[in-house]
Parts: structure tokens; sequence; C-alpha cells
């Protein structure tokens, strides 16, 4: 995690939000963290979303969030900088995957390579 971020995560106010959100838009503090956040695993999608929302927001900020605001008062999770820092997570993990792809079958003449010359010992 960044040394910089301005706010303690989770966030446990609305107002902490609000600062982190600030923070973000600073594009490099907010592709520093997008990289950091590329790291944390899960099994799927859906549990490496939960374990990045569970490191930036307590279920007490949570509450007062839902994904288009459009109930209860609610703020709505869809406008801010924290929703396209996840769907960039998301997008950077595609593009490796993307990229190791591509190169696969380099690898495997490499690999072939390798083995083709510890044969001829």
């Amino acid at each position: 995690m960044p040394q910089d971020v301005p706010v303690s995560l989770p966030v446990k106010q609305l107002h902490e939000l609000v600062v982190f959100e600030k923070y973000l838009e600073n594009e490099t503090k907010f592709s520093t963290l997008v990289s950091y956040f590329s790291t944390i695993g899960g099994r799927d999608l859906k549990c490496k979303v939960n374990a990045i929302l569970r490191q930036i927001l307590t279920n007490n900020v949570a509450s007062s969030l839902s994904f288009l605001g459009s109930r209860n008062g609610k703020k709505p999770f869809c406008s801010l900088k924290l929703k396209k820092l996840i769907t960039r997570t998301e997008n950077e993990i595609n593009d490796a995957i993307k990229v190791w792809l591509k190169h696969a079958p380099k690898r495997q003449a490499a690999d072939k390579k390798k083995q083709d010359s510890v044969g001829d010992v």
C-alpha cells in the first residue's frame, strides 16, 4: 500500500471516503493503487472484488452506498473513482493474461529447444 494515502484504510466514515476520492483524482496515485490492488488474489472475480472492497470500505461506509444511489438517500457507488479503480484493476489483470497467452508459443518453442538440447547430450 502506498505510504501517502491520506486516510487509514478501510475508511470508517463517509468524509474519509471523500478524502480518498480526492486522492484518486491524481492519475499517478490512482495508477499506483491500481497496480497495488491488481496483486490481490481471489479464486474468481467476485472474490477478488470483495477482497479489494473489504480493504477499502468498512461495512459502516458501504451501508451508506448503493450502486446507483437511487434508494433511501444512499450515495451512488457507480460515480466514485473507487469504482473506476476496481474496473481498471480488472482490465490490468485481463491485459496481463492476454500478454501471457500471446507469448505462450515463444515459451513453448523455448521449452522444446531446451528439451531437444538435453536429448542431444
